[in-house]
């Protein structure tokens, strides 16, 4: 079964590494869990 998330902008993501394959990057989103994310989608931060 697939598990499809909407993740709403500005949520923060944590764990982030880069892997190969379709989804470029995994990481960790608090509430949801573990999620493959492509990285068209993701806007690095600057950490306050």
């Amino acid at each position: 079964m697939v598990w499809t998330y909407i993740v709403k902008a500005g949520i923060k993501v944590k764990n982030i590494r880069r892997v190969d394959g379709y989804h470029g990057i995994d990481s960790k989103v608090p509430g949801i869990g573990t999620l493959k994310l492509k990285s068209k989608f993701v806007k690095k931060v600057q950490a306050s």
